[in-house]
């Protein structure tokens, strides 16, 4: 559970008008009237109470951060309690990050998470947020296991990984990307336009 304190400021959008000198189609000097927004700036404070449940912290540096991060449809509240015959036949990694650094990763995350919650707190039309303290009571962790396939491809000395959930069958990866055919299929979307606007023009002439 945390419990946070915030200080900042709600910006509240209003319009003026505002007086200005321009120049006529004769060229003589007039003056005109437009409308400005600008916004209003108010001192607030307040307080966010906000549970944390299962806050995902990879223990692993063996796989890329980006692809793990992609995998987000875990069903946690699925979990059973270990037996060792989730393990026969298969290889496990045994956890590299230390608690520590898994607890500072965490704290990050529910740092900017609270700090979100006191801008949506705030309300108005823009937020600042100036100041933040945050207490954490009734923090526990647990280690769970998690299974994931691992495929992985070479292509022209490249090498690609692919991860699937085997809890849901998500699938991500990695692929290979030939700048020369997207750059082909830009200019042939740019010609393509071209040629629909020049017909555009030649209808309307």
């Amino acid at each position: 559970m945390t419990y946070s304190w915030y200080s900042g400021e709600r910006g509240n959008n209003y319009t003026v008008q505002v007086e200005y000198t321009d120049r006529d189609a004769q060229g003589n000097y007039v003056v005109r009237t437009r409308s400005e927004t600008r916004i209003r700036w108010t001192s607030v404070a307040g307080e966010i109470d906000h549970f944390f449940d299962d806050v995902l912290i990879r223990a692993t540096k063996s796989l890329p951060e980006h692809l793990l991060s992609a995998i987000n449809d875990w069903q946690l509240s699925h979990l059973e309690g270990f037996r060792p015959e989730f393990l026969a036949g298969f290889l496990t990694e045994r956890y590299a990050i230390p608690l520590e650094e898994a607890n500072a990763e965490a704290r990050a995350f529910m740092e900017g998470y609270v700090r979100e919650l006191c801008r949506q707190n705030i309300g108005g039309d823009h937020q600042r947020v100036h100041q933040v303290e945050t207490h954490y009571v009734g923090t526990t962790f647990k280690h769970i296991l998690l299974p994931i396939w691992i495929a992985a491809y070479r292509y022209r000395d490249n090498l690609y990984q692919i991860l699937i959930n085997g809890q849901t069958g998500q699938v991500v990866g990695e692929r290979p990307w030939s700048w020369w055919k997207i750059l082909r299929l830009v200019l042939l979307i740019a010609v393509s336009l071209g040629a629909v606007v020049a017909l555009i023009r030649t209808v309307v002439k």
